[in-house]
């Protein structure tokens, strides 16, 4: 099945025609516009279906301004392991109105029930700028990094480890003492 998520029901229209794949096959696509989305507010509802409360929040960027809709897709985001976690709040956050951003990032940040998924969601773009933020400094330094280190460095997912490891890049005079105790 081909799903194309549109962004209003005459694209989605467009987009359900059949396409003819040679002499033997044909696939219609289903199209999904906002109006075929319900609007969901509801964490119970949100944690048996996560996807379409992502879907829900997405499609009504109005509504989902207002906290229940953003609560109900936390809410359902919590239920779901760190990649998927991940994926679905990437696409949210680069398709949601800023504003509305600013609030998603204040409640995973402060509020209770939603402060562990926002350490756990924020923690890995931190990790990732660490992670630049090493290897650009030994780069400049001309230290040279060989590819098991640099793997090494890149696997690492551990915050603290990799503030450790970014205050002593400025000052180590060989990579293997970015590793010595």
């Amino acid at each position: 099945m081909l799903l194309v998520i549109c962004p209003d029901r005459s694209m989605a229209r467009w987009c359900e025609r059949t396409i003819r794949l040679g002499p033997s096959g044909v696939v219609t696509p289903l199209a999904i516009d906002p109006g075929r989305v319900p609007l969901i507010t509801d964490p119970d509802q949100a944690r048996a279906c996560p996807e379409l409360a992502v879907l829900s929040a997405v499609a009504h960027p109005d509504e989902a301004d207002d906290e229940p809709v953003l609560q109900a897709m936390l809410a359902g985001l919590k239920t779901l392991d760190r990649e998927h976690r991940t994926l679905y709040l990437n696409y949210v956050f680069r398709s949601l109105p800023e504003v509305t951003i600013k609030r998603l990032e204040e409640m995973v940040t402060t509020i209770r029930d939603f402060e562990d998924l926002g350490k756990k969601y924020f923690s890995h773009w931190v990790a990732e700028g660490q992670i630049k933020t090493i290897l650009n400094v030994l780069d400049s330094r001309g230290l040279e990094v060989s590819d098991d280190t640099r793997e090494r460095i890149q696997r690492c997912e551990d915050t603290n480890q990799l503030d450790a490891w970014a205050r002593k890049v400025g000052t180590i005079t060989s990579v293997e003492e970015l590793f010595a105790e």
